[in-house]
């Protein structure tokens, strides 16, 4: 489920990097990783309705998937950086 979390964060980090102001990326960077989390730690719930034991186990699991995705969407954004630089007549 790590890889799962950290490849939906990359393939998010296309996105968030073409974002201009300095201030709203780091908020996506730091936000988006954590609303992910939370919808596919929940999605169970959301489908079922019965949230009893997801509840005291949510800190565990939420943490350590917004930590993957940070890690990942800045890891995406570094790449993207190399990629710019190395290729400067692009746009995007």
């Amino acid at each position: 489920m790590i890889f799962f979390v950290a490849l939906l964060n990359m393939i998010l980090s296309i996105w968030i990097c073409k974002v201009r102001n300095y201030g709203l990326r780091i908020i996506a960077l730091l936000l988006t990783p954590l609303i992910l989390a939370f919808v596919i730690y929940y999605m169970p719930v959301l489908l079922k309705g019965d949230s009893g034991e997801y509840s005291s186990w949510s800190g565990l699991f939420l943490m350590t998937w917004w930590v993957v995705g940070v890690l990942s969407l800045l890891i995406g954004c570094f790449v993207m950086r190399m990629l710019k630089k190395r290729n400067p007549e692009s746009d995007d």
